[in-house]
């Protein structure tokens, strides 16, 4: 069984034409670890990055992402119609590719 270390990674995924930011917080552990996506999005001066890192200190991951048009992402406006039960599918369905070993 892989031993993973703490750490956070940089991530881009594409949706609907537009590349979305974000950030992977991996916790230290053995295994496979539990993983938390946490929804943020709103523009404003608050990421939650609190959270995502408390998450990490508890041997949690964590994937936080930037909505479009948020936290001046360059493609499109923001809208809280952009958070839908699609996008959560695909963050999720792009964290299985990338992270599957490391995550459940």
């Amino acid at each position: 069984m892989d031993t993973f270390s703490a750490g956070v990674d940089g991530v881009t995924f594409e949706h609907k034409g537009a590349r979305l930011l974000g950030a992977f917080y991996r916790g230290a552990g053995k295994g496979p670890r539990p993983t938390a996506l946490l929804l943020h999005g709103l523009p404003g001066i608050e990421k939650h990055l609190d959270l995502a890192y408390r998450l990490r200190d508890l041997g949690w991951n964590c994937l936080l992402f930037h909505f479009r048009g948020s936290w001046g992402h360059p493609e499109g406006d923001h809208s809280f119609s952009t958070c839908r039960p699609w996008l959560v599918r695909t963050v999720t369905e792009w964290l299985e590719v990338h992270f599957s070993g490391l995550a459940k």
